[in-house]
């Protein structure tokens, strides 16, 4: 078995090589046509279709036609060119926006809502139109750009609020002769860019752009000969307001209308800003051009200072059209670099505010960070440092960015230590206050943690890239993990039940951690406690028993009938209530069950056990998962499949 590994293992690595010695070849052409009569009907079909790390172009022709898709052009696609038949009829749009809700009822947020995002460096589009079609509904994104020299000529941008997003912090971005419309902030980001001979097309009121550049850089807008035109009433847009403190907006022999306040410029409410942001102009033309009565801590450029804002200076040598050779980057990798502690696992939150890696971070922002690197509050616990070496893994297949591999190894280094004798990982490591020492399948942390092992053992899920050492570590890993899992299944009355949430690292007896968490049989974290044991090909006949008891706990346990809801409750402290009521085609499971005599218990803030949610006060009731449906999917679909194979 070792052996087919290996050569697996061997086989991938030539192919890889073969690819990167091609990616040096002839440019390649593709065509998209909504008729079929191209290569592709749809154009993510088109990006999918192109080869890793290409150092040559690859063009994609799109025949006229609306491409209702959300786009992804991802970091290993490099130097593609889309060219659009003409600028007015190729439409790539798409209708999400910040607050729309998908089918878990999660908003994807300002980022989230973009109809095309681009990771990979070189990108250039032609005579294409970027849209986004959800209308005047809050921030929606019509084109989300990190990568690094990317260039645009004679293409339109369309929306309303965050048209343009200019993702990547010290990406360098070019649009020449382009259409971009707006409301508010309808230009922002912290990237490089230049907008030449461009048309901002100002809607309604607000402010062109929302810059966020990094202290750290010279440059972030500059705008040459364009046109800023519009249906706005006068003197109802800003040419802009910092996003981040050091924010940069030059703008440079260009038209304005007299949709352009007077005083040209905001601070966002903070006079802070006036410190630190840089927003000058230069020979500008039209109503809106006059600078008599801009704000005082703007600026205008002298001629010797115009010599500053060459493509050149502004790039740092980049000619835009040229072929990028620059380093593949992805953005929430290069934030989960920064927050990585020294002992190689993450914290779920810095000064109790959780980590966002989708977040902009000023250069203080970093530099605090990394200052704080030996913090010991590495922890498992809500995903942390399992979600980061899962992406950074991925980043790495996706990028071939050494830093990536190297930051995830060290985390899978920080797993392997953490791990108890016994099989078990802790909470946090190597803090171990309160209850953070505790063997913790509590928000399936330690099986987070098992699926990343058994992934690297079988070179499964991105994991075929890590270094040969860890194969071997990870499958004894797994194997003392599994033994744990075994012995902490709680057995009632000389019978196997399911798992409690956490255990005491030494006894091995189900434990109490926070005032509203006793020891239990949990409805919740047992179900991938057995999904974890459902992946092993040959199960060995105690996993089998385990399992077989465990589902059989899962239909003696649920609850038929009732179902647990957010109801409106004005006389609530937010508003809202939930409640525990009838509903004949609902089946749900308590999260805490009695050890003893399975029924389930509420418990708020005294730790004292009720019968009932409504017992135990609004602030617990309505802010913990008390039921939920976690092992139907178990009972319905994984476990009758498991068990025709495992009989």
């Amino acid at each position: 078995m070792l052996k087919h590994k290996t050569m697996k293992r061997i086989l991938l690595i030539l192919f890889c090589s073969f690819t990167l010695a091609t990616a040096f070849g002839k440019d390649v052409q593709i065509t998209v046509a909504t008729d079929g009569s191209g290569d592709y009907k749809t154009v993510q079909e088109a990006i999918n279709a192109v080869a890793d790390f290409q150092h040559s172009i690859t063009r994609i022709i799109i025949r006229n036609g609306i491409y209702k898709e959300k786009l992804m052009l991802p970091a290993s696609k490099q130097n593609v060119k889309l060219l659009g038949e003409s600028a007015a009829k190729t439409i790539l749009t798409y209708d999400d926006y910040a607050s729309k809700k998908n089918s878990e009822g999660k908003e994807p947020g300002t980022s989230g809502s973009s109809s095309f995002f681009i990771y990979g460096n070189g990108f250039s589009a032609e005579n294409i139109t970027f849209e986004n079609s959800s209308g005047p509904v809050g921030q929606a994104v019509a084109l989300w750009v990190a990568g690094d020299q990317c260039t645009f000529i004679n293409c339109r941008m369309l929306g309303f609020q965050d048209t343009l997003y200019t993702y990547g912090p010290g990406s360098r971005q070019y649009f020449k002769n382009c259409y971009i419309e707006g409301t508010v902030d309808f230009i922002f980001g912290s990237a490089t860019a230049v907008f030449d001979g461009c048309e901002i097309f100002c809607k309604k009121g607000g402010y062109i752009t929302a810059a966020s550049t990094p202290a750290t850089e010279k440059y972030g807008y500059v705008f040459k000969n364009c046109k800023i035109t519009g249906n706005a009433a006068a003197n109802t847009f800003y040419l802009g307001r910092p996003w981040r403190p050091d924010a940069k907006v030059v703008f440079i022999k260009s038209g304005m209308g007299n949709m352009i306040r007077p005083e040209g410029w905001s601070n966002w409410g903070k006079e802070s800003n006036e410190k630190t942001a840089y927003y000058a102009e230069y020979r500008n033309k039209g109503a809106g051009a006059n600078t008599g009565q801009r704000v005082s801590w703007s600026h205008q450029l002298t001629d010797a200072e115009l010599s500053d804002y060459s493509l050149a200076a502004i790039f740092r040598g980049w000619k835009p059209g040229t072929i990028s050779t620059a380093q593949a980057t992805d953005p929430v990798a290069e934030n989960m670099l920064i927050y990585q502690r020294s002992i190689g696992g993450w914290p779920k939150a810095v000064n109790n505010i959780p980590v966002d890696y989708k977040s902009m971070l000023s250069s203080a922002d970093k530099l605090a960070i990394r200052a704080d690197s030996l913090h010991d509050d590495a922890t498992i616990d809500n995903a942390a440092t399992t979600r980061e070496i899962r992406h950074l893994v991925q980043a790495y297949k996706g990028t071939r960015n050494q830093k990536y591999l190297a930051a995830a190894e060290k985390g899978i280094d920080y797993l392997l230590r953490a791990q108890y004798a016994n099989g078990g990982w802790p909470q946090y490591y190597p803090k171990k206050d309160f209850y953070r020492h505790q063997i913790t399948y509590n928000d399936n942390a330690m099986i987070n943690v098992l699926n990343i092992m058994q992934d690297i053992a079988e070179g499964a899920n991105n994991f075929d890239v890590v270094k040969a050492k860890y194969y071997k570590a990870a499958a004894s890993a797994v194997e003392k993990g599994t033994d744990c899992i075994l012995k902490t299944q709680i057995v009632v009355k000389g019978r196997l039940t399911a798992w409690c949430a956490q255990y005491d690292e030494k006894t091995l007896s189900p434990e109490k951690a926070r005032a509203f968490e006793l020891a239990s049989i949990s409805g919740g974290e047992s179900v991938n406690i057995v999904e974890f044991l459902m992946r092993f090909k040959n199960p060995s006949p105690e996993i089998k028993k385990a399992v077989n008891a465990a589902v059989k706990w899962f239909e003696e346990v649920k609850i038929e009938g009732y179902e647990f809801v957010f109801v409106d409750d004005p006389s609530k402290p937010k508003g809202k209530d939930r409640v525990f009521r009838k509903n004949p085609s609902s089946v749900i499971w308590a999260r805490f069950y009695d050890i003893q005599t399975n029924e389930p218990f509420f418990t708020g803030r005294d730790s004292q056990p009720k019968k009932t949610v409504a017992e135990i006060g609004a602030e617990r009731s309505a802010g913990y998962a008390w039921y939920g449906t976690w092992p139907a999917k178990l009972l319905n679909k994984e476990y009758p499949e498991w068990l025709k194979k495992n009989p």
